[in-house]
């Protein structure tokens, strides 16, 4: 019988991972090299980002996830940057991913990192799987209206190894519907929630 632990985390703050030239569909983009940090470098590690619109937005990574917010100041004079990033503690930090459910249509990027005739023709994806990440046990990400990931605990696989670590976050708390929310010093993030299928 597969048990699979659901956790979703759902967020609703203000901006993108990063400007790109046309409006994003919330789909996992890979890092093809058309994503930079706030100072132009390559981002480390990051092998697909769901830039959400108008929402938060993740970069995938073998061993865990970037959860980034952007939000404009009041008087327009700046934006506020923040990361909370998760880790799959003692996990496989470089497991095999595969993205599936293929979205239509693709995008290019033109923005200081990219050649010059850009990097084009990216496809996007609804759903991503990280093999193994521990053994026995998959990440299943979804893409849509919110960023969501399942772990798949496969027969014999033991659950209990399976550690999490949240850091860049201010503030950590439980509501009374039992959800664990999180928040940095802009946005509140949650509801994250296990739960069994």
């Amino acid at each position: 019988m597969k048990h699979r632990t659901i956790i979703m985390l759902v967020g609703a703050v203000a901006g993108t991972f990063c400007p790109a030239q046309q409006p994003l569909a919330p789909g996992f983009l890979p890092d093809l090299g058309q994503f930079h940090d706030q100072t132009y470098g390559q981002l480390q590690d990051v092998r697909y980002v769901w830039p959400s619109l108008g929402g938060i937005s993740v970069a995938v990574r073998g061993d865990g996830f970037s959860y980034d917010t952007r939000v404009r100041r009041a008087d327009g004079s700046a934006i506020d940057f923040h990361r909370v990033e998760m880790r799959f503690l003692g996990a496989n930090g470089d497991p095999v991913i595969t993205a599936e459910e293929p979205l239509p249509g693709t995008f290019n990027f033109y923005n200081p990192v990219t050649p010059v005739s850009g990097i084009t023709g990216v496809p996007h994806y609804a759903r991503l799987v990280m093999h193994d990440v521990y053994d026995g046990i998959d990440v299943v990400c979804l893409a849509g209206e919110a960023f969501e990931y399942e772990l798949v605990v496969h027969p014999g696989a033991d659950l209990d190894r399976v550690r999490l670590s949240y850091e860049g976050w201010t503030k950590a708390y439980r509501s009374r519907s039992r959800h664990s929310h999180f928040r940095n010093p802009y946005r509140r993030v949650g509801p994250c929630r296990p739960a069994h299928r």
